[in-house]
């Protein structure tokens, strides 16, 4: 990440599965599907109090951001895309789950993820996490992310 995306701050062992068909110098024919897992790593912060998060992060670091250290998705790869139904990224007591397609000739990132709490509570709590749907898109290394349901 840190190579090819300028993304400083992820670290952690990376298990990575790729079969793929086509040809490297002509990216769109690239056809195939993977795996990816990490684990016991740092994959990016989780803003579970949405917008507000953000917005308290630029006053006190990391305040209402949970250090997300798992990763988890299925992709395929095809027509210079790469696409997942489900991808998850969880801390100790948060997950992201979300699904989306990145364009890597165009640089082009379109997902929706929620966050939601992990554990017993997060299954009493599951219909207050609608609340924390998420619509990103623009280039892998910014995003935009709004809110779904506000």
């Amino acid at each position: 990440m840190a190579n090819l995306y300028h993304i400083e701050k992820c670290s952690g062992p990376l298990q990575f599965h790729l079969d793929l068909s086509g040809y490297v110098g002509n990216l769109p024919s690239l056809t195939g599907e993977g795996d990816f897992d990490v684990r016991h790593g740092y994959i990016l912060s989780i803003p579970f109090l949405g917008g507000l998060s953000t917005a308290i992060s630029t006053v006190i670091p990391d305040f209402a951001m949970a250090k997300a250290d798992k990763a988890h998705a299925h992709f395929r790869v095809g027509n210079g895309e790469i696409s997942t139904e489900q991808f998850t990224i969880a801390s100790v007591a948060f997950t992201v789950i979300g699904k989306g397609s990145y364009n890597f000739l165009r640089d082009d990132l379109e997902a929706d993820a929620r966050v939601n709490l992990r554990g017993p509570m997060g299954v009493v709590l599951f219909p207050i996490s609608k609340l924390f749907e998420y619509h990103g898109s623009g280039k892998l290394t910014a995003p935009e992310w709004k809110p779904r349901n506000l």
